[in-house]
């Protein structure tokens, strides 16, 4: 916003503290100012990021769409394995073994009737499953959900 001010020839003079931008001391104060918030939103994204990550460590789901082999459990806010899903994801890495290609992973899939997760919203929508592709296939070999020792 004061790179903004200064583009435009405009001066910030606050009123409530003693912080000009028409001298080089209410520069410097703005400047310090400016760093301490910016400082302040690094850290609290920091502390946000490393809550997220360790509630997903614990198993606590934390939003987004299941990952296909799971459904989400919203009052415990757990993910439970879902039984018929998780004998897909586990063809899907014993086949995607023996052909090496997500492309023809994700063919072969789709010739056989197979659509990623259908899952229904919060608020009640539906969502159909789509057409597998490459990277259909790839985000569920690569998601540490279902790693090869905890595999659903």
């Amino acid at each position: 916003m004061i790179d903004t001010f200064n583009d435009r020839g405009v001066c910030f003079v606050s009123v409530t503290q003693q912080i000009s931008t028409t001298d080089s001391t209410g520069r410097m104060m703005l400047n310090i100012l400016m760093t301490f918030a910016q400082y302040e939103r690094e850290v609290i994204a920091e502390r946000i990021r490393d809550k997220v990550a360790a509630a997903k460590r614990r198993g606590k789901y934390c939003g987004g769409v299941a990952i296909l082999g799971y459904d989400v459990d919203r009052e415990i806010k757990k993910l439970i394995v879902n039984h018929e899903e998780a004998k897909v994801v586990q063809y899907i890495f014993r086949r995607f073994i023996q052909l090496g290609s997500a492309k023809k992973m994700g063919q072969e899939l789709n010739s056989q009737g197979y659509r990623t997760k259908a899952w229904t919203t919060k608020k009640g929508i539906e969502r159909k499953g789509a057409v597998w592709n490459i990277g259909h296939v790839y985000r569920l070999l690569n998601n540490r959900i279902v790693h090869w020792r905890d595999r659903p």
